[in-house]
């Protein structure tokens, strides 16, 4: 899914002489102040890119693109998690870490249940493990699962409740927007309540066309 990609502007590259004796570009500053809904916002300037990326956001150099409210890339799932597929990032850890208790409890209760039926009550490992290989199996698949897939969805809860995103947490930095960014159950509703269009419509919407 698009994580919220920023459009490039393109190289406004003008040459020195007819003959080709190079090119000169305009010198931006790298900090320029805007005013965001009547508040003013100093916004990094990308060279990459050629634009003022919005607060929150972040140059990818695995994408080679700046990308809104950048939370992370990850390789698991070959893409940047930004602003509008953050709320399917967290989703998916979720219901993985859901999909995972319901296969151990699964597993282990078939175990009970038959040990029960066959009216066996002492535990012998290797003949049970020889009798229900899948069942323990997947119990041993799924506790590691939980192990690492859980602590990652329990970090993105913290994070929630935070307000903040992954690089805000690990760079120990809030960024200027204003005001302070909402967190809880203000946050919540941020991510998985509003509405998520692409840039150019949000573009479109500010801009009143």
């Amino acid at each position: 899914t698009d994580p919220g990609v920023l459009p490039r502007e393109p190289r406004l590259d003008t040459p020195l002489s007819e003959g080709g004796g190079g090119a000169t570009r305009p010198v931006l500053p790298a900090l320029r102040t805007f005013d965001v809904l009547g508040t003013p916002c100093d916004l990094k300037f990308c060279d990459t890119c050629n634009i003022y990326r919005s607060n929150r956001s972040s140059h990818c150099h695995f994408c080679n693109s700046c990308i809104l409210d950048m939370d992370h890339h990850c390789p698991w799932v070959g893409t940047c998690i930004g602003k509008r597929n953050y709320r399917y990032f967290c989703l998916f850890l979720w219901l993985s870490v859901a999909h995972s208790l319901f296969v151990m409890a699964s597993s282990v209760w078939h175990v009970v249940v038959v040990k029960r039926a066959l009216e066996e009550s002492e535990m012998n490992l290797p003949q049970d493990l020889a009798r229900w290989p899948v069942s323990f199996i997947l119990t041993v698949y799924t506790f590691v699962i939980l192990w690492s897939v859980g602590s990652l969805g329990g970090f993105h809860a913290f994070l929630l409740c935070k307000g903040q995103t992954t690089r805000e947490y690990i760079k120990r930095t809030q960024q200027a927007t204003g005001e302070e960014p909402p967190a809880g159950c203000g946050r919540c509703h941020e991510v998985f309540c509003d509405d998520t269009p692409s840039y150019l419509c949000m573009l479109r919407q500010e801009g009143g066309v």
